[in-house]
């Protein structure tokens, strides 16, 4: 039996039951292309789904009734392969009236290469509704600065891998247990604040969140490493980093720029170890007045820079340029990268130390 089958998807393709096998016989709709490969076909460890055009989805997706959920060994992979023409080196784009998808049960979803954008009216709308395993690589979620616009909601173990979430009105929304974000870009709508949250066992590492609030935010353990947070108010105001709850945390090699408060620890004892920020007024702030830090004796939890890691941060423009499978490097914006940034701060601790 093989371990992979292939299937495909373009709005100008037939939703006929046992077609899908090649760009000739492609299915229609995304809901039709699940469906058929596990009414018809005989679903794979792995079931990649190629998919090219511009979808529009009047009704979210749910795959609950012919789900790889029932068997945790089988997967579901779409992959982006263009939008107005195959391999055109643009993302495939899926544009719903409603949520993207929703459906509790479904696991191990997988998404490559894609443009969201959902509902814009009603408060709180979530673009996904997951269970447990799902990921996202290389795609846009744009908000598009209105009300409503809550991506994710999700149980255990997610993860958004160098993904663009732009014009948020509302933050992404905080990942569960286990949950990753990782080379990730955030800006947040003006006058709005948010950004990356996760939970026990997860981590946010790579990213960058423009917010006008607190912009990161872990809880009962999650680390938090080679982050950056700018704030974009013309006065310093809000938390950069938020340390929550429980289990120690690891807070390392993170900048944060204009925020009242640089670390904020409410009711947790992380490790903060070589954190740097710039015009922030209180750099650690602790809520609870009986919480503490963990560090060595040649640690300093945080760092305080006389410049700016960037000449006008506020202003810079994160719009990451993606082709079909190439990531342009954020160095082409200005932004140094996670590498180059690690770097930076390594040089700059080490000089501060002495």
């Amino acid at each position: 039996m093989a371990d992979t089958e292939y299937y495909y998807v373009t709005p100008t393709g037939s939703d006929t039951a046992g077609n899908g096998t090649s760009w000739g016989t492609a299915y229609a709709t995304l809901q039709f292309a699940v469906d058929d490969i596990w009414a018809t076909h005989t679903p794979q460890r792995r079931n990649v789904i190629y998919c090219s055009g511009d979808f529009s989805i009047s009704t979210p997706l749910d795959f609950s009734s012919a789900s790889p959920v029932l068997s945790l060994a089988k997967r579901v992979i779409f992959i982006g392969r263009g939008k107005d023409a195959v391999d055109d080196g643009q993302r495939t784009a899926v544009t719903a009236d409603d949520n993207v998808y929703y459906d509790t049960v479904s696991d191990y979803l997988y998404w490559f290469g894609f443009n969201f954008k959902w509902n814009q009216v009603t408060s709180l709308q979530k673009c996904f509704r997951v269970d447990r395993g799902c990921e996202w690589h290389d795609c846009v979620f744009d908000g598009e600065g209105s009300n409503g616009q809550i991506v994710y909601q999700g149980l255990f173990n997610n993860k958004f891998h160098r993904c663009q979430f732009l014009n948020m009105y509302q933050p992404p929304g905080n990942l569960s247990i286990g949950g990753i974000v990782d080379h990730c870009f955030c800006q947040m709508a003006s006058g709005r604040s948010g950004g990356f949250g996760t939970y026990r066992d997860g981590g946010i590492s790579n990213s960058v969140v423009l917010s006008q609030g607190t912009a990161f935010s872990m809880t009962a353990g999650a680390y938090c490493t080679n982050n950056t947070a700018i704030q974009t108010h013309t006065y310093p105001a809000g938390t950069a980093f938020s340390v929550n709850t429980g289990e120690s945390s690891f807070i390392s090699n993170n900048y944060c720029e204009n925020f009242s408060f640089g670390y904020s620890i409410n009711s947790a004892t992380p490790i903060l170890k070589d954190n740097f920020y710039y015009n922030s007024g209180t750099p650690i702030n602790y809520v609870t007045s009986t919480d503490e830090i963990e560090y060595g004796t040649r640690t300093r939890p945080v760092i305080e820079l006389t410049e700016p890691l960037y000449t006008d941060a506020k202003n810079l423009d994160f719009s990451l340029n993606y082709g079909a499978t190439v990531l342009q490097p954020w160095a082409n914006y200005q932004y140094p990268g996670a590498v180059a940034l690690l770097n930076k701060m390594a040089t700059v601790a080490a000089r501060v130390r002495g």
